[in-house]
């Protein structure tokens, strides 16, 4: 009786370890820090957030269309504060009054290995990637910036 039931115990011991699998390892030294994001159910969703480690600073923009979605699209991208600040008056030209009527509007550009494409349309930017798209309003692209409407 005895030794079924130390075969028994091996079994579940053995069992239990292949439902166990490593991850990569936990990095004390980076440090995630939101800069802002938005939620809106008619457009979707979006965070931009600071990667900090020992070596560099880079940023990650996370989107995604539809709210129920349980994964979300992500961009990583290295730069500085003037490639933020290039960003956001890229994606905020098309709120310029000179853009706001013109329905051939485009920019076109890559950010970190990632092709997007931004068109204007009925008052939000549309950002497309081949893996998804978002709808930016203006008041929500301050937000996601961190930043108070000028």
């Amino acid at each position: 009786m005895n030794l079924k039931m130390t075969i028994a115990l091996l079994f579940m011991a053995a069992s239990s370890f292949a439902q166990l699998t490593e991850t990569a390892a936990y990095n004390p030294d980076v440090q995630i820090r939101e800069i802002g994001s938005f939620k809106n159910y008619l457009c979707g969703a979006a965070k931009l957030s600071t990667v900090r480690d020992r070596e560099k600073v880079s940023y990650m923009l996370e989107y995604h269309s539809d709210m129920n979605a349980k994964e979300r699209n992500t961009i990583h991208f290295d730069g500085t504060a003037e490639t933020l600040d290039a960003l956001y008056d890229l994606l905020n030209s098309f709120f310029l009054d000179e853009n706001k009527n013109n329905e051939n509007y485009t920019r076109t550009f890559r950010l970190g290995e990632t092709a997007v494409i931004c068109t204007y349309f009925s008052n939000w930017i549309e950002f497309k990637t081949e893996d998804g798209q978002v709808l930016i309003p203006e008041r929500q692209l301050n937000k996601l910036f961190g930043r108070k409407k000028k």
